[in-house]
C-alpha cells in the first residue's frame, strides 16, 4: 500500500483501501506478462469507487477469552431496541496444545473471498424464505452490499473484476442464519460455507465425538506443526481457496502419517496471495481457466501482493487431487440428489471395513440439507496422472 516517488522530490504516498496494483499501464506492451519483470510496462494502479479494504470502525467492547472455554465456533450476540445481529468468531486451543483427537479446519479464506457475493439468482423465492424462515437473516448482499463492498464473485461499478477479499468489513454471508440460495427441493437448506459447515458441529455434538477447531489462518501461519498433534484433520464443505503454503502443511501432514478427511467439493482449486504487512487481506487473480464469475485482464495474471501466478492451482501445477484425491469437474443445479449403495465386498476388505463399522444401512445418501440428498452443487471426480 505504499507507493514511492521516484521522481526528484520523493514525494511517497499511502494508497487507502487497496487500489490493484500489478496492473498494466500505457507503456506495456505485451511482450512481458510479470509485473516484476517490467515495472515500466505496469506503472499504474485502477482505481474504483467502492474499493473498502478497512471500514476502519473503532473498537466497542473487548472480552477476554476464559482458559478453560472449549475450542469451537462462537458469536457475539448484539442487541439493539428489537434490531439483533451476531458476529461469529472461532477459539482455538493454546498455542502448541490440543484437547481432542480431531481437528475442524475451517475454511476462513473462502469465507473472505465470498465474502458479501451479491448472487445473480436473488430473487422473489430466497427473499420469501429470508422474511419467513426462524432465524433466517434478513439482509443480502444483492440489496445491501455494495455499500460494504462486494465479493471477489461480483464486479466493480466500472465493470472489473473483485479480486481483493478482506474481514475488516461487515460481512453479510458470514452471518448466523444467512441462506445462500433457495433450494429447489423441498428440505433443502440453501446454506453453504459458514453456515454450512456448522451442520458438521452440530453433528459431532449429537454423536459426543470432541473436536479442537483451526482455521486457514493458523494452517497459513504455523503450517504443519499446527495440524500435527492431531490425529485426524477434518475440512468442512468448501476449502476452495489456498496459498502454496497451506498445500504445504496438508501435504506434509498426511505424509507424516495424519489423516485427512475432506468432506467438500470444488476444494484446493483457487491459488491466493495474502497481503504481507496488512492480516485480514487476500487477494485472488482469476487467471487462465476455471469456472470464473470474471476474468484477469491480459498481463495482470500475476499477484500484486507475492508476485506468483494467480488463478488455478492445476495450472500451478498443483492439482486438487494431489491434495485430496479427488478434484472439482463440474458444478450447477443438477436437481434432487441421488444416493448410492454400499457394495458388499467393501464390509470384508480390511481397508475399507473399518469406514462402514457403524453404517448399518446398504444405501447412502438419500436424504440431506443439499439437493436433497448427501452432494453438493459442485461435483468432484478422480484424475490419474502418469508421472
Amino acid at each position: 500500500n505504499v507507493v514511492v516517488d521516484v521522481g526528484p522530490h520523493g514525494l511517497h504516498g499511502e494508497t487507502v483501501n487497496m487500489p490493484r496494483r500489478g496492473v498494466t499501464g500505457a507503456m506495456w506492451t505485451g511482450e512481458e506478462m510479470c509485473w516484476r519483470h517490467c515495472s515500466r510496462g505496469y506503472a499504474a494502479m485502477h482505481f474504483h469507487d467502492d474499493d473498502l479494504s478497512d471500514a476502519r470502525w473503532g473498537t466497542d467492547f473487548e472480552w477476554e477469552v476464559p482458559a478453560e472455554l472449549p475450542s469451537g465456533a462462537y458469536a457475539v450476540r448484539l442487541k439493539c431496541g428489537d434490531e439483533e445481529d451476531s458476529i461469529p468468531f472461532f477459539i482455538c486451543p493454546p498455542k502448541g496444545t490440543k484437547r481432542a483427537e480431531l481437528c475442524v479446519l475451517f475454511s476462513t479464506f473462502t469465507y473472505m473471498v465470498y465474502g458479501n457475493h451479491a448472487r445473480v439468482d436473488f430473487g422473489e423465492k430466497l427473499q420469501e424464505r429470508m422474511a419467513t424462515w426462524p432465524g433466517a437473516y434478513k439482509y443480502n448482499p444483492a440489496t445491501h452490499g455494495r455499500q460494504y463492498g462486494l465479493s471477489t464473485y461480483n464486479n466493480h461499478t466500472d465493470g472489473s473484476g473483485i479480486d481483493t477479499a478482506s474481514r475488516h468489513r461487515p460481512l453479510m454471508t458470514l452471518k448466523c442464519g444467512f441462506i445462500s440460495i433457495a433450494e429447489a427441493e423441498e428440505g433443502g437448506s440453501g446454506v453453504r460455507h459458514f453456515q454450512a459447515d456448522t451442520h458438521l458441529l452440530a453433528w459431532l455434538h449429537k454423536q459426543g465425538i470432541s473436536y479442537d477447531v483451526l482455521t486457514d489462518d493458523e494452517l497459513s501461519a504455523e503450517g504443519v506443526e499446527a495440524l500435527a498433534p492431531y490425529r485426524c484433520v477434518c475440512t468442512g464443505t468448501h476449502p476452495e481457496y489456498h496459498t502454496g503454503g497451506m498445500l504445504d502443511a496438508l501435504q506434509g501432514y498426511k505424509a507424516q502419517g495424519g489423516r485427512l478427511v475432506y468432506l467438500g467439493g470444488n476444494g484446493f482449486y483457487w491459488r491466493i496471495a495474502l497481503h504481507q504487512d496488512l492480516e485480514g487481506i487476500l487477494e485472488i487473480r482469476r487467471a487462465e481457466g476455471g469456472i470464473r464469475a470474471w476474468a484477469a485482464q491480459p498481463g495482470e495474471y500475476y499477484n500484486a501482493f507475492d508476485g506468483g501466478y494467480g488463478g488455478l492451482w492445476r495450472r500451478n501445477g498443483r492439482a486438487p487431487q494431489t491434495v485430496a484425491g479427488v478434484g472439482f469437474s463440474a458444478q450447477g443445479t443438477f436437481g434432487k440428489a441421488g444416493f448410492y449403495r454400499i457394495a458388499p465386498d467393501v464390509r470384508e476388505d480390511e481397508r475399507t471395513a473399518w469406514i462402514f463399522k457403524h453404517v448399518t444401512d446398504d444405501t447412502l445418501g438419500d436424504t440431506g440439507l443439499c439437493a436433497g440428498g448427501a452432494a453438493g452443487k459442485p461435483l468432484p471426480f478422480l484424475l490419474h496422472l502418469k508421472l
